[in-house]
């Protein structure tokens, strides 16, 4: 039995027409649609053959039994109807046009299937590339989120060790803050005392000078002339002058002293932290102090160095940055106490 080669469904060259008669063309279908009973492959037989006639081929036709076929190939079409449909010997001039035509419907067939291969394989690789890009993009966004998780825990470390350290700068000049006002006290308190003392000596002068009032009263009345008692007044009254002009510079002393005080009481005093480059020795401490005037409510600043060794003297420095409409108030222009 020769297996029957699938007819071409070309146009045929006229050099390649064969002696019997013409094929038939049929528009059929789409392939997944196709719907034979096998007419169209007995009509093909009997044009191969030659010698059968139409009424053969329907002979042939109705002793088959009908199939459909639904959904199915071409090429498992033609297979089939190879398998099934026996075929007479022909001669080489017949069988020329015929393998001619197999040979063509074979390579269209290897095309098609080779297209059909390639277009698998590309989207085979596309959805291998795809699934590629998006492991990487997992990759990165899972890279990026663990390397802000390091920064930020970095961040938060940097955060507490900084306010670590600002929290014991702040203690340790709170401490040498506390220890510059332990002291200014102890000298506010030793010259309250003295002023304590000067108000004894005024308190003291006040009495002696009633009793020379008292004594210069009886003397004038037990005394006659008049001149003479304005020689003896004069006399106690310069004298009085004098013990009066000693204990208005006491008291001026004293009113400095409380308006000092009152400046120190009312002024805030930071400490001057020294650059890294600075190459001064670090033989004092610097303080900036911003005072209140209770006089008058405005607000003036000045800076102190304080030295380590106590037997040197407070450098005292103003505000690089000069008050506007801003008067110092006159205890602190005054150069000696």
């Amino acid at each position: 039995m020769v297996a029957k080669q699938p007819a071409k469904r070309d146009r045929p060259r006229k050099d390649q027409a064969p002696a019997a008669a013409k094929k038939r063309r049929r528009k059929r279908k789409s392939s997944w649609d196709y719907e034979d009973d096998d007419g169209d492959v007995d009509f093909l037989e009997a044009a191969d053959s030659g010698g059968e006639s139409e009424e053969e081929a329907t002979g042939k036709k109705a002793k088959k039994q009908p199939k459909k076929r639904v959904g199915r190939t071409r090429k498992a079409l033609l297979a089939e109807a190879k398998a099934a449909t026996p075929r007479k010997k022909k001669s080489a001039k017949e069988m020329a046009p015929t393998l001619e035509n197999g040979d063509a419907d074979d390579e269209d067939e290897e095309d098609r299937e080779m297209l059909e291969e390639k277009h698998r394989s590309r989207k085979q690789q596309y959805e291998k590339d795809s699934e590629r890009l998006l492991q990487e993009v997992r990759d990165l966004a899972l890279a990026e989120k663990k390397t802000q998780e390091r920064l930020i825990e970095k961040l938060k470390k940097d955060i507490t060790t900084l306010s670590k350290q600002a929290e014991e700068g702040r203690k340790k000049g709170q401490k040498e803050v506390d220890k510059q006002v332990a002291e200014k006290m102890r000298e506010y308190d030793a010259k309250q005392r003295n002023r304590g003392g000067v108000d004894a000596e005024k308190v003291a002068l006040q009495k002696h000078i009633e009793e020379l009032e008292a004594q210069f009263a009886s003397y004038k009345r037990s005394t006659g002339p008049d001149d003479v008692v304005t020689v003896n007044a004069a006399a106690v009254t310069a004298a009085t002058a004098a013990k009066n002009s000693e204990a208005m510079i006491q008291l001026a002393q004293a009113n400095k002293l409380l308006e000092l005080y009152r400046v120190v009481t009312s002024t805030d005093i930071r400490l001057i932290e020294a650059a890294d480059d600075d190459d001064q020795d670090d033989d004092c401490t610097e303080v900036v102090c911003t005072t209140t005037d209770s006089a008058t409510g405005n607000n003036f600043e000045f800076e102190l160095a304080v030295p380590t060794i106590t037997s040197s003297e407070i450098e005292y420095l103003p505000s690089e940055k000069p008050p506007t409409n801003l008067k110092v108030p006159s205890y602190l222009r005054v150069s000696h106490l």
